[in-house]
């Protein structure tokens, strides 16, 4: 593999925690949101300082409360997806220009140059993940945490914990949200940014290529026995993401 290559594979394995943090952030918003909206309805819905079930069942407290919830993490998914695709496509089109030059200099090859909203449509919206979209993906990772919020929340409430034992039971909803955000970027983040990388390949009609993991801590079994090995862009194609991150 070209030092060129080495030493961008290196810059952004470096760099992906701190992208990561972006979507962190954006979950760490709409909890605060949610907390905001459990503390407004509290004085209405408590008794003694604690959470009140039957209070909070009054002029229809607890659906109100729950769809709050939702139309949060609806607004979370929404904005998460925006943002992820926007960066995914700007991945896509500086990867793709990183390795049209690295080619060009080796064999004085040209290259025609897609527009963003193509990548977007094509490289981006129609790429799948285990069988899923980027929006599908993006789907089942929002209704799994607003069903685990929802739980964790009612589930104070029906305990009557005060405001204080039901914020830190969101708190550890949001964790599992977190960690899930870092797993949804990273995964898509790598395909984008392979699926650059065989495009490119493709257009200059290279037909094998030789896979290269990036052996440090995190590097799993499966990438580490694959090191080295040569395959045909359509094999490789279809083993990468090997896992989600």
């Amino acid at each position: 593999m070209p030092t060129e290559f080495v030493i961008k594979s290196i810059e952004e394995r470096l760099k992906e925690e701190e992208r990561a943090q972006k979507y962190v952030k954006l979950l760490e918003g709409t909890l605060k949101r949610i907390d905001r909206d459990l503390l407004e309805m509290f004085p209405k819905a408590s008794e003694d300082g604690s959470w009140s079930k039957s209070k909070l069942h009054k002029y229809n407290r607890k659906q109100k409360l729950k769809e709050q919830i939702e139309a949060e993490i609806k607004k979370y998914a929404q904005d998460f997806k925006k943002e992820l695709r926007d960066g995914l496509a700007q991945g896509y089109k500086q990867q793709s220009l990183f390795v049209q030059e690295t080619i060009s200099k080796a064999t004085d090859q040209s290259f025609s140059r897609l527009p963003v909203q193509s990548i977007k449509t094509v490289a981006i919206d129609q790429a799948e993940i285990a069988g899923k979209t980027l929006t599908e993906y993006i789907s089942k990772y929002s209704t799994d945490l607003a069903h685990r919020i929802q739980t964790e929340v009612f589930q104070g409430i029906a305990l009557g914990e005060n405001p204080e034992r039901v914020a830190k039971r969101l708190a550890q909803a949001g964790k599992m949200g977190e960690a899930r955000a870092k797993t949804t970027f990273r995964s898509w983040y790598n395909k984008i940014l392979n699926s650059a990388n065989f495009d490119t390949y493709e257009q200059s009609s290279v037909e094998k290529v030789i896979y290269d993991a990036t052996l440090d801590t995190r590097t799993t079994m499966i990438c580490a026995s694959r090191d080295g090995n040569i395959y045909t862009l359509e094999e490789i194609r279809d083993m990468l993401p090997a896992h989600h991150n």
